[in-house]
């Protein structure tokens, strides 16, 4: 409880050296031209991407500038297939069902009893993995054009199947982001 609190007391600590020490208006405008780059409107985007907070908070569980570029790509049209590498809490896998809602998504994770599963985010007790478990199969349960599949990235290698979009986000450190960055192309 104390280690928590000390956490979101560093945290908060952070954020607000970041605001007085980070262009924040200048990576707006960075991301916009990036943007723009691609065709894509993110000013657009973001007023999606509030909407859909504000009718499913817990999509901003991890809100990030990710979820705009999905917001933009999705108003392009065209996206039938998806696959995401790394479903964690399931709320991007939400947000990914709400924008691109007539494509067919796969999501994977790695199984629950994997030892790793275990051993990371905080899910290191019985009561607390089961929690994580219990609310992550219920919002992807919400999601009627997801399948998630239980299954190490790592043997993804042998899919013969093409994607619209593929988002990569399971393990976070070399090799594996390497691997699942080559597995998927």
């Amino acid at each position: 409880m104390i280690k928590n609190l000390f956490l979101r007391a560093v945290n908060k600590i952070k954020i607000i050296l970041l605001w007085f020490y980070y262009d924040y208006e200048g990576l707006i405008e960075k991301q916009r031209a990036l943007f723009k780059e691609f065709n894509l409107d993110r000013d657009e985007a973001s007023a999606i991407i509030e909407e859909k907070y504000s009718s499913y908070p817990q999509l901003k569980d991890l809100a990030s500038e990710h979820h705009l570029l999905f917001a933009a790509i999705s108003l392009k049209g065209g996206i039938e297939s998806i696959m995401e590498i790394g479903t964690y809490s399931g709320s991007c896998t939400k947000l990914l069902s709400i924008l691109f809602p007539e494509a067919r998504i796969l999501t994977y994770d790695l199984p629950d009893d994997d030892p790793n599963f275990g051993r990371t985010y905080d899910r290191d007790s019985e009561k607390k993995l089961a929690k994580f478990i219990r609310e992550r199969d219920s919002l992807i349960k919400s999601c009627k054009n997801v399948k998630f599949i239980q299954k190490n990235s790592l043997g993804l290698f042998n899919i013969n199947e093409k994607f619209d979009l593929i988002w990569v986000d399971g393990a976070h450190g070399y090799p594996v982001i390497a691997m699942d960055i080559i597995n998927s192309l």
